[in-house]
């Protein structure tokens, strides 16, 4: 079976005009420009896939027989596509038998090169697992399994595309991340416990629907003794969660193919896992192996790198339910990302995701914070205070003894007092994060 995805050929011309409508004028030459852009739609076809029947690799219908069957089909496409498998196990009645759908040897689903058209001959394979001889019912089983060709869409833009970034600094197009891990009790408010550098990509298309997201994350700062996860939440619910409880709006509507992409720093070596919109994504499963023990929160060290990046690319199934926002950004609370302090068993939010649940403390400190661009964070046993003298109001206004922030409070990241040396050197950071990219 397939699924053949068509759109029609676009084309678009734009002639920009001078102020009095016509063409700029030298001596007798009339000079005028014009963009001629032709987008041609992503296509793709599969064909040659035929009805299979399961044969024993040993004795049949003994307890753990493994059963296989494979065929080929012809994959064409003229830019990235995903070959979704969506099938359930084999089944005669109430009764199945543990079964996988496999293409080119991989679960779930097989990607074309980004980029690049395709054609080529694949094998799809389908392998059943008996279990004790009295665990399934004799007789004829059979399941459909659907192979479902879809687009990988995104890229630079152009004819009517559009790409928004998280709002950083107005030379940058990340944030940065920071948490304090001690919660429900009140930390050193340091912020250095675990520190990120996160950024966010959308891409729309031509009609102003959400396409793809694509996420990055790099570590840059441990200052604890506590081993965390850093989490991704989709669907506005933490699952197997004590702590952060409260349900938060969901970035888009719809569910999604998610691909995380871990890079080894130290060799270049990649690894990728799959994931839906309902799952929570880790972004780094273990922060000590990102940065071993206390990492860039003292003075005069050198800065460690990052053992470990990761990259979030989101493909959402329905683009048409998530429109381009009227005022082209990407609000800071729309992502929710969380730290799982395995430690404690705490998830910790970003305040400005979920203030509930107790994550800003009794004196208004913020369990998870986020600031636009590159951050000078606290030292090691320095609070925030000492550095950046408007967080005092600032907390003051969360823990709601006042009503209105002021100017420089609402953007107290900004105001730093660098003579008090107590955070990371900013310039030696954008030198190092240079290095990162």
């Amino acid at each position: 079976m397939y699924n053949l995805f068509l759109s029609s050929i676009a084309i678009c011309l734009a002639m920009p005009m001078k102020a009095d409508g016509f063409g700029s004028v030298t001596g007798s030459q009339v000079i005028d420009s014009a963009t001629v852009c032709f987008q041609i739609g992503l296509q793709a076809a599969l064909t040659g896939l035929d009805d299979l029947i399961l044969e024993p690799v040993g004795a049949s219908g003994a307890a753990g027989t493994v059963y296989v069957a494979s065929d080929s089909f012809h994959l064409e496409s003229n830019d990235a596509v995903r070959v979704l498998i969506e099938g359930v196990n084999l089944q005669q009645g109430l009764h199945t038998i543990d079964t996988e759908f496999l293409v080119d040897g991989v679960k779930e689903f097989y990607d074309t090169e980004p980029g690049q058209p395709h054609q080529a001959d694949h094998e799809f394979k389908v392998i059943a697992t008996l279990g004790a001889i009295s665990s399934q019912l004799s007789g004829h089983y059979q399941t459909l399994a659907t192979l479902t060709v879809i687009p990988l869409l995104g890229g630079p833009g152009g004819c009517g595309e559009s790409t928004l970034t998280l709002p950083g600094d107005a030379d940058t197009n990340y944030t940065t991340i920071a948490f304090e891990d001690l919660y429900p009790s009140s930390g050193d408010a340091d912020y250095n416990d675990f520190v990120v550098r996160y950024s966010v990509e959308e891409h729309y298309d031509a009609k102003g629907n959400l396409e793809t997201v694509s996420l990055d994350f790099i570590p840059l700062a441990r200052g604890t003794e506590f081993n965390h996860a850093l989490m991704l939440d989709l669907n506005g619910t933490i699952e197997r969660t004590r702590t952060a409880v409260s349900q938060t709006e969901a970035p888009f509507i719809g569910n999604a193919n998610v691909t995380v992409t871990y890079t080894d720093l130290n060799n270049g070596t990649t690894r990728t896992k799959h994931y839906s919109a309902d799952d929570d994504i880790p972004n780094f499963h273990n922060t000590r192996s990102t940065l071993a023990g206390y990492a860039n929160v003292y003075a005069d060290e050198e800065f460690i790198e990052p053992n470990i990046q990761t990259s979030v690319q989101i493909s959402l199934a329905s683009p048409e339910l998530n429109r381009l926002p009227d005022d082209h950004e990407i609000a800071t609370d729309k992502y929710r990302v969380f730290l799982n302090v395995m430690t404690t068993n705490s998830d910790i939010d970003l305040a400005v995701v979920n203030p509930d649940d107790g994550m800003i403390d009794a004196n208004g400190y913020p369990f998870g914070i986020v600031v636009p661009g590159n951050w000078a964070w606290m030292l090691e046993q320095h609070g925030i205070e000492e550095a950046y003298p408007y967080f005092e109001e600032y907390r003051r206004y969360l823990r709601g003894e006042i009503d209105e922030l002021s100017a420089e409070a609402a953007n107290w990241f900004r105001a730093i007092d660098t003579s008090s040396d107590v955070t990371v050197d900013l310039e030696e950071l954008e030198q190092f994060l240079g290095g990162t990219n």
